[in-house]
């Protein structure tokens, strides 16, 4: 029967449940397929945009509890790190304390690792008295030194007993290096307790970035080879000699010197009977010169020398400019 007050003029049917989940389902997927289809016909909206405001709006609740569980996480991963090295360092990091203020009260001693390093001083031997002429005396003494990169700037005298004693002079010694350190022509007889007095001294560090090995440092500047090595003796009866040494002195380096200072060791049979001084001109490259001494020592005697430069290397004056 017809309701007359029912406007849509249906009647009261309830339908079946697997329909109306069927209808809810359908319904559903027909607005996704409007949103899908759905075309902004402004231009400002595009379908895009559009998806994925409806995926975030869908699932807001889902992302916020991500983040939530994300941070509370973290958290508890840091609080627990915390908890885990403020408990390692209790039982562990108390005690190594401890132990490092123990170790540091009893500091090495590092006076002994200067000394280790500082430079050592030189190595001196006994001093040797020898006749330069008629009432005239040599007083060399041999010294090393010992340092491998220190070179040695220091004044000396020999103390000849009570206040008599000879002037202050200067003089160095390279690296390595072993010389006479002389005085020449005394004129008194040299007490028996005569003795070398080194003073003032300063060390300088060769530079080991612009010197690697120190005896090939020396072995190029100081290469002098002597040649033609001639002795004549001469002993006059008034008692006057004139011995004459003669040879020829050669610089075998590559490097040109200033005028410099030699000592010619008197050798014979390799021992040490005398000295005597030498001044060079200009040396340079491979030149060789004529050198002829005289020593007015009595009963002199030699079958050698020996060539001691005093050249300063590594003072960069004592080299001749390449032009010369």
């Amino acid at each position: 029967m017809l309701n007359l007050y029912n406007v849509n003029n249906h009647q009261n049917i309830k339908l079946p449940r697997s329909e109306s989940a069927g209808s809810g389902a359908s319904l559903k997927k027909s607005k996704l397929s409007l949103l899908e289809k759905y075309v902004d016909p402004t231009g400002e909206f595009p379908n895009q945009e559009l998806k994925l405001a409806t995926w975030y709006i869908r699932n807001k609740l889902l992302l916020y509890r991500i983040t939530v569980g994300g941070l509370i996480g973290l958290a508890i991963f840091f609080w627990g790190f915390s908890l885990w090295r403020w408990g390692d360092y209790l039982i562990f990091g108390l005690s190594a304390d401890s132990q490092l203020q123990r170790q540091i009260s009893f500091l090495p001693n590092y006076t002994l690792i200067n000394e280790h390093f500082k430079a050592q001083p030189l190595q001196v031997a006994s001093v040797e008295i020898f006749m330069g002429g008629v009432e005239k005396y040599d007083l060399v003494t041999m010294a090393a030194n010992p340092n491998e990169r220190f070179l040695a700037e220091f004044d000396y005298y020999y103390n000849l007993g009570g206040d008599a004693r000879t002037p202050s002079e200067h003089t160095f010694l390279l690296p390595g290096e072993s010389r006479p350190i002389v005085y020449l022509g005394y004129d008194r007889v040299p007490g028996a307790s005569t003795n070398l007095i080194l003073e003032n001294f300063v060390w300088h560090r060769v530079n080991a970035h612009e010197v690697k090995n120190i005896e090939d440092w020396k072995k190029e500047r100081l290469n002098f080879v002597v040649k033609d090595f001639e002795f004549t003796a001469y002993r006059d009866p008034s008692g006057v000699n004139a011995h004459i040494i003669r040879f020829k002195l050669m610089n075998d380096s590559v490097y040109g010197y200033v005028p410099s200072n030699f000592y010619v060791g008197l050798m014979q049979n390799q021992s040490l009977v005398g000295i005597l001084p030498l001044q060079s001109s200009k040396l340079r490259s491979a030149e060789t010169v004529d050198v002829d001494l005289r020593s007015f020592a009595p009963d002199l005697n030699i079958t050698d020398i020996t060539i001691y430069p005093l050249i300063n290397i590594d003072n960069k004056d004592v080299y001749l400019p390449p032009e010369s």
